[in-house]
């Protein structure tokens, strides 16, 4: 059976980018499973998309990629903790992935926590009349069922500012602790982002966690709702449309060693 090394250093179809080194160093010495590394690069690889076309599509809107991508990259890392959380239900994971970041040296900004200044809500209405729940599913569609180095030279936490730029947060997300955590009070776009890679990777859509979405995103643009949504959705069903290679290429590994 292929091993966490076979995951962590494949480059075969379907193509997936490297993790960031910082997030393999922890997942080798965690003795990360199989499986596990399996889903987390799959799930950094959606996030380096959805980042990607972010940054095309709303240089305004300022957020730490880094972050982002490391997030992904580590957001189910309690699971070395609770391997059965990787093959059945259970949140202990997120506490005990938090508490192993942390331990091994990672900024509380990016490992999570409860108390934390994370993100600056977002106003129930903007100036582009974004409402919660102002962005319904389009007409016919049907919901599914269903990896560059991290550069050591930036600072842990940092958000590069920009002249201009809307700042999402006061400080970088924090995802092993919340990426389940989407729908709180607080919660900025970088979180929303490793959230929904860790959906879209599957083609699993989530109308509240998109709402939300669309809600930055046009605050963001100025556009309307219902512009931002289109294109968002267009975004997730493309990516969507490789879930089937993906869930093959994950449960090609095993959950134990």
């Amino acid at each position: 059976m292929p091993s966490a090394t076979h995951a962590l250093t494949y480059d075969g179809d379907p193509p997936l980018r490297p993790l960031p080194e910082r997030a393999v160093e922890l997942l080798r010495v965690l003795a990360a499973p199989p499986r596990l590394v399996a889903h987390l690069r799959l799930v950094h690889d959606v996030a380096y998309e959805l980042a990607d076309w972010m940054e095309q599509r709303y240089p305004e809107l300022s957020f730490d990629r880094a972050a982002v991508l490391f997030g992904a990259a580590t957001h189910d890392i309690g699971k070395t903790a609770y391997v059965g959380e990787l093959s059945g239900p259970g949140s202990a994971h997120e506490e005990a992935g938090r508490r192993l970041l942390l331990e091994h040296g990672v900024a509380p900004e990016w490992a999570g926590g409860a108390g934390e200044s994370r993100a600056v809500p977002a106003p129930a209405a903007s100036a582009a009349g974004v409402t919660a729940g102002a962005c319904p599913r389009r007409a016919g569609r049907r919901p599914s069922m269903g990896v560059p180095p991290l550069e050591r030279s930036r600072e842990w936490g940092s958000v590069p500012g920009a002249a201009g730029a809307v700042r999402d947060s006061p400080a970088p997300p924090g995802f092993a602790g919340t990426h389940a955590a989407w729908a709180e009070p607080g919660v900025g776009v970088g979180d929303l982002l490793v959230s929904l890679a860790d959906k879209v990777w599957k083609n699993k859509r989530v109308a509240e966690l998109e709402n939300l979405v669309v809600e930055r995103l046009a605050e963001a643009s100025g556009r309307p709702a219902w512009e931002e949504f289109l294109a968002l959705d267009d975004l997730l069903g493309a990516l969507g449309a490789d879930a089937d290679r993906r869930l093959a290429f994950q449960a090609a590994y095993p959950v134990l060693p």
